[in-house]
């Protein structure tokens, strides 16, 4: 990478890190192009060069929130060697990330609603969404191969279906301890020891996972 570029690289992911720290605090929806170039103290011309538009940079903010998430679940599922405690690894795992961060996760249920235009995005930024996307699924994807394989997941289940569904559920969860406020069905309590409503729903899924093959991790409370 000539210097060139690497000024470039530099000068972009200042540009995301006080882009980031201005949708934290004002919201993404309230945010203009001029509150951030006055973030970076930039002109907004200057800030055209490098980003296609608000979109594009909610993006950018976005990947950087995947990155850190996959580097801590890598970390906590290679911790584990059997595919039912890697998966078990992954939902402890995705749940602590998200405690320790919540604003990337308060940013990235946004996208969720999916208000992005691919026209505001350019290609290589798109192509790197994409890529990190592929990523957490693949890696997903291997757990539950290998799960298969050592035969401490349960066969019965349609992993194609499953796994997403499994991811959906976590992330829903997650989203509604994080929140503070889990309202009890058919009942007027709000529980407020909300990681344990976590922990219980996620047990329940996990469950559902496992094989009969007996597996230490098993036996663990989550």
């Amino acid at each position: 990478m000539g210097r060139q570029e690497e000024m470039k690289k530099m000068k972009l992911h200042y540009i995301v890190e006080k882009a980031e720290e201005v949708f934290r605090e004002k919201g993404y929806e309230t945010v203009t192009m001029d509150d951030i170039a006055d973030a970076c103290e930039y002109t907004k011309k200057t800030i055209y060069t490098y980003i296609t538009s608000k979109e594009e940079l909610y993006v950018l903010v976005y990947i950087k929130g995947m990155k850190m998430r996959l580097e801590f679940l890598q970390a906590a599922v290679e911790q584990e060697q059997k595919g039912f405690c890697k998966l078990k690894a992954l939902a402890i795992g995705y749940y602590g990330f998200y405690k320790t961060h919540p604003y990337i996760l308060k940013h990235q249920l946004l996208g969720d609603v999916g208000f992005i235009t691919e026209a505001n995005v350019n290609d290589e930024v798109a192509d790197e969404l994409n890529h990190y996307n592929k990523l957490g699924v693949d890696m997903v994807r291997d757990i539950v191969r290998l799960g298969l394989e050592d035969k401490t997941l349960n066969s019965k289940l349609d992993w194609n279906l499953w796994y997403s569904f499994f991811l959906y559920t976590i992330r829903m969860n997650v989203s509604r301890v994080l929140s503070g406020y889990v309202r009890l069905l058919d009942s007027e309590e709000i529980t407020t020891n909300v990681e344990e409503w976590y922990k219980y729903n996620i047990g329940i899924l996990l469950k559902e996972c496992a094989a009969e093959k007996d597996a230490a991790c098993m036996k663990d409370e989550i």
